[in-house]
């Protein structure tokens, strides 16, 4: 849905339902996630991140490609997030990541406040 969104836009997808097992869903070899062309698009929009409830943000057979066009296009990336009990609606995000040196990816704490 692009209905709001704006250049500097952050957008978090929210793929699994409240109820469902959420340690089951993230082992699911076949899991809702963006294509390169969703990453072109949000590249597109001018957004700065993106987040997902999924192991991953991208689908599994163009894992590398949408990566990298989000990367490219300096497009943060936030993956395994927990959104059971979060409804749509706009949110301030605080994203503390571990520094750690050399890495490419670190854990973080992520924090949803209603706007």
């Amino acid at each position: 849905m692009t209905k709001n969104l704006r250049k500097g836009d952050r957008v978090l997808f929210k793929t699994m339902k409240d109820t469902d097992n959420r340690q089951e869903k993230l082992l699911q070899k076949d899991f809702i996630a963006l294509d390169v062309d969703a990453a072109y698009y949000l590249s597109e929009l001018g957004i700065v991140l993106t987040g997902i409830d999924g192991l991953s943000i991208a689908i599994a057979h163009e894992l590398n490609e949408t990566h990298q066009v989000l990367l490219k296009n300096e497009i943060v990336i936030v993956e395994v997030l927990n959104l059971t009990g979060i409804p749509v609606g706009n949110y301030e995000m605080i994203c503390l990541p571990i520094k750690i040196e050399g890495a490419e990816a670190a854990p973080a704490r992520v924090l949803l406040r209603q706007t």
